[in-house]
């Protein structure tokens, strides 16, 4: 059975995936981050959170570490994932060509998970 495969232990991950509608002549891309618990990270505070001063932030400290980590060198892993485990990304792909460009927050219901 095709489905979503957590990363490994300390790892997380990025499913992506794009649409294109030919007879509108328009694209899509979308994706979802998630921990290697299966959560999913809320990319857009995550960002906001990562580009502004944090000092009064009640996490500063975390805020400032990750800031740190960011600037490291990474291992990176790039494969293939067949739509059924993908369903997610998949899905927020399809829905983005009504959706407008720029970071959006999308809610995920349960039936969605359980592809």
């Amino acid at each position: 059975m095709i489905g979503w495969q957590a990363p490994t232990q300390g790892w997380a991950c990025l499913n992506m995936d794009g649409s294109v509608m030919l007879s509108q002549g328009s694209a899509a891309a979308r994706g979802v981050l998630r921990s290697d618990e299966g959560l999913f990270i809320d990319s857009a505070a995550t960002i906001a959170l990562l580009q502004g001063d944090q000092t009064l932030h009640p996490h500063h400290t975390l805020v400032n570490s990750i800031k740190r980590q960011l600037k490291q060198q990474w291992e990176v892993h790039i494969m293939h994932v067949f739509r059924e485990g993908n369903y997610v990304a998949d899905y927020l792909a399809s829905v983005g060509h009504s959706i407008p460009v720029g970071i959006q927050i999308v809610e995920i219901t349960s039936s969605m998970l359980n592809h």
